[in-house]
């Protein structure tokens, strides 16, 4: 999918939708904060689940989801998860990215990413909903009241 359609896709799906405003930022939310989520390969799975269970927008939780399929983010977001599980654990930053090719080593290095990735994802995600939230507020009252 090509970024002109992706971004009709998405303004279609804000401007043409009846949904609230808390809805659709609700769908943001909740597709980047499984975008961030420590489970890659069942992010698909988990996000309509997530979609269908609270009726959320499933397009744009499906759109904001596959985010992280995006190539040149994959490292960002795993750095800033190590990395937030890392000032989370340890109380601070680490200045080296680990060589994983022990078992033993893998076990430790995946706590800390994956409490840096939910906690996170959570921040990250609320961050969006009130950004969204705000944007879609001013936006939608300037569209509705012309």
């Amino acid at each position: 999918m090509g970024y002109n359609t992706l971004k009709t896709k998405i303004l279609t799906e804000l401007t043409a939708s009846d949904q609230s405003n808390h809805l659709i930022a609700m769908s943001f939310a909740v597709g980047l904060f499984v975008t961030l989520s420590p489970f890659w390969g069942a992010q698909n799975i988990i996000a309509i689940s997530l979609a269908v269970l609270f009726r959320l927008n499933k397009v744009i939780v499906m759109i904001t989801a596959n985010l992280s399929s995006i190539p040149p983010l994959i490292p960002i977001i795993v750095l800033m998860a190590y990395q937030t599980g890392s000032v989370l654990m340890t109380g601070e930053f680490t200045d080296h990215i680990p060589e994983l090719d022990e078992l033993r080593e893998l076990k430790g290095h995946f706590i800390l990413y994956f409490v840096g990735a939910v906690v996170s994802g959570a921040f990250l995600s609320v961050l969006m909903f009130i950004v969204i939230l705000v944007t879609l507020g001013m936006t939608r009252n300037k569209l509705s009241n012309q």
